[in-house]
């Protein structure tokens, strides 16, 4: 009886097995196949900043995994508002390679779209919108994608939706300046695929994106320099030695303050993550966030764990201590106490004057010293208010 009862249930499983087959190898319009699939990045809240251009920029990362065993290709990934169907981005298989956008999980940029079989990517995105009310509650994404057919074999051209994203009304905390006076230059700022942004590692079991709205802080002099004479002296760079000031009133929570600062135009490759940010100092902050203060100098560091500052209380001094390539500050908030499994979260800053924009080609020659930035990106500050400095952009602070 028993046996029965065992042949009877697989010859079941094995009929109901027959129609699912046949009722996959219909073809998409029944049934759809989707060789890539994606999901978002952790990411709690995923809310707008007003940047400096003044469009609501929305950041986040998808997870996309080739789930067949052959090579899939994804040609496109359009942006659409969930409820109406409306593009609001779009970007194509060239300009997921050109602009970073696609990325290995070992943060290597993507030469091609191609996505081997069981391989995955991240996919960062970034749209943007004129104003708060247009920025739609749910996002989602087309993809435009050539894979197999696992019950065919054959390989199919497929448009299809994934990895849904519902967008927040949260606040995002406006913040005094960290820094006085100017130029200073937003480097490696949101809001794209900078080396911040693609700073996704695998952490307490997860990929986890503290710093997807940092920036690194660079001070420029009048004549358009980052310093003059021998950029392997420390004192000989513009901003060496700044202060740092308390962009919002908090608790310290970490410091560090005796490790070594690097030569400039050096690179350290020796360095475990724990130490790639020197000396720093954390604060926390009303609302649960945690503002960090990275890379200063040696011994500058004014406060200890436990100590209540102001807005603009001094923190320390920019240095280049920790995994840097030259003297700035990194900044950036996460939404709750750890630098590094908490969420990168953005600010804004109350108030701020704003000159011009440099390339990347630009930000070379000024590191290496081959080439100024011309006067005109040095004159003539724009205001600003309770904006979030771009990427490039040349900002005064008062």
């Amino acid at each position: 009886m028993r046996t029965k009862q065992l042949l009877f249930g697989l010859g079941l499983i094995a009929a109901l097995a027959v129609p699912a087959l046949a009722a996959a190898a219909r073809g998409p319009a029944e049934i759809p196949i989707t060789p890539l699939v994606s999901s978002p990045v952790a990411q709690k809240t995923t809310v707008p900043v007003r940047g400096s251009d003044g469009r609501y920029h929305v950041v986040y990362e998808l997870l996309v995994t080739n789930t067949v065993s052959k090579p899939a290709t994804l040609h496109s990934v359009r942006v659409l508002n969930a409820a109406s169907g409306r593009g609001v981005a779009s970007l194509s298989a060239r300009a997921l390679v050109e602009t970073g956008a696609l990325l290995g999980v070992d943060r290597s940029p993507s030469k091609s779209t191609v996505i081997g079989a069981s391989e995955s990517r991240v996919l960062y995105l970034s749209p943007s919108f004129a104003s708060l009310k247009a920025v739609p509650r749910r996002l989602v994404q087309r993809f435009d994608v050539s894979g197999l057919e696992p019950v065919s074999g054959k390989t199919e051209r497929s448009r299809y939706r994934t990895g849904a994203v519902a967008v927040s009304r949260g606040r995002v905390p406006k913040l005094r300046p960290p820094l006085e006076g100017g130029a200073w230059l937003a480097s490696n700022a949101c809001c794209g695929p900078t080396s911040h942004a693609s700073a996704m590692f695998g952490i307490d079991g997860r990929l986890q994106a503290a710093e997807r709205f940092a920036a690194d802080w660079i001070q420029i002099g009048p004549d358009g320099r980052a310093f003059h004479g021998d950029p392997k002296v420390l004192e000989n760079w513009v901003g060496y030695g700044a202060p740092i000031r308390a962009a919002a009133a908090g608790v310290v929570t970490s410091t560090h303050n005796g490790r070594p600062e690097q030569t400039p135009q050096e690179m350290p490759t020796t360095l475990r993550i724990p130490e790639l940010v020197g000396n720093e100092v954390e604060v926390r902050m009303k609302g649960g966030y945690t503002a960090i203060y990275v890379h200063l100098a040696k011994g500058s560091v004014a406060v200890k764990v436990g100590d209540r500052v102001k807005p603009g209380q001094l923190l320390g001094r920019l240095g280049n201590s920790g995994g840097t390539l030259a003297p700035h500050l990194h900044f950036h908030i996460v939404k709750g106490a750890n630098a590094v499994t908490d969420d990168g979260y953005p600010n804004t800053f109350s108030s701020f004057g704003q000159t011009g924009k440099i390339d990347s080609d630009q930000l070379l020659g000024l590191i290496s010293g081959d080439s100024p930035l011309p006067m005109f990106l040095l004159t003539n500050p724009s205001p600003h208010r309770a904006e979030l400095p771009l990427d490039g952009t040349l900002n005064y602070f008062p």
